[in-house]
């Protein structure tokens, strides 16, 4: 029986496949659902808004050009 996290975990791993192939939809997904955890993760960790924005972004350049 597969856990709901295993279900999530290959969700992902199958828009990750897409994004590989050329999809900036499904790129655009993983953005939407990550971005929010990602800045209050940043936030908390710098303390700024700006800052944590751009830390965002900067990961995400970063995932785009390395998917």
């Amino acid at each position: 029986m597969r856990t709901q996290e295993q279900t999530k975990s290959d969700a992902d791993y199958e828009v990750i496949l897409r994004c590989q192939k050329g999809d900036v939809d499904a790129f655009e997904g993983l953005v939407r659902k990550y971005e929010k955890k990602m800045f209050n993760i940043s936030y908390r960790m710098t303390g700024d808004y700006n800052e944590a924005s751009e830390v965002v972004q900067d990961a995400f350049v970063s995932v785009y050009k390395n998917i």
